[in-house]
């Protein structure tokens, strides 16, 4: 049922495209799945190796490939290299809207994705530290969620933040986190 619907959403809601010359095309695999009957979510901590957003929590994803026929396939392919999913698990519901990285000049095209049946993950220790795995539930009251900026001189403070445990989501992954909170508010879970 959260499938059908979320889907349809994503099928029928206008879509922010960037194709701005100079930007890095890149995707995230916003992952929903089910553990013990209960939705949760798929976020990792980057680690120091990493090229950019060391130590960062993030969506599962990466650089476009020359050879991926498409951001549906970066996104799988990246999650499927960072964090070891089966990508045949996982079937893309659609895409949120295009975000611009200003620091590191990406352009993020988040893909939501959903899988019914158990994951198994194995980490690559270059680029993830840790696996963090996200109630759906803890984002219904975004007052005990939501949080300042980590660094009010550095990063726009209208832009949101979530605390998760000893965990801060801030930055282009908070405001993808954002958007697909708004449109998971549209759903029925009944």
């Amino acid at each position: 049922m959260i499938k059908t619907q979320l889907r349809k959403i994503l099928s029928t809601r206008y879509r922010n495209k960037i194709e701005a010359k100079g930007c890095i095309p890149a995707a995230v695999l916003i992952l929903l799945y089910e553990k013990d009957g209960i939705p949760y979510l798929l976020l990792t901590k980057r680690t120091q190796k990493v090229a950019d957003h060391k130590g960062q929590i993030s969506f599962p994803g990466g650089v476009r490939d020359e050879k991926d026929e498409s951001l549906e396939v970066t996104a799988l392919r990246e999650a499927a290299e960072e964090v070891g999913i089966d990508i045949n698990k996982v079937e893309i519901l659609g895409l949120l809207d295009d975000f611009l990285t200003v620091s590191t000049n990406y352009v993020i095209t988040p893909v939501v994705g959903i899988s019914s049946s158990p994951l198994q993950f194995s980490i690559n220790p270059e680029e993830v530290e840790e696996i963090i795995e996200i109630p759906l539930s803890f984002f219904q009251d975004p007052l005990k969620t939501k949080s300042r900026s980590p660094n009010k001189d550095t990063i726009d403070d209208a832009y949101p933040s979530y605390r998760y445990g000893e965990h801060l989501i801030w930055g282009a992954t908070a405001k993808i986190l954002e958007q697909f909170l708004d449109i998971i508010q549209l759903i029925d879970f009944d």
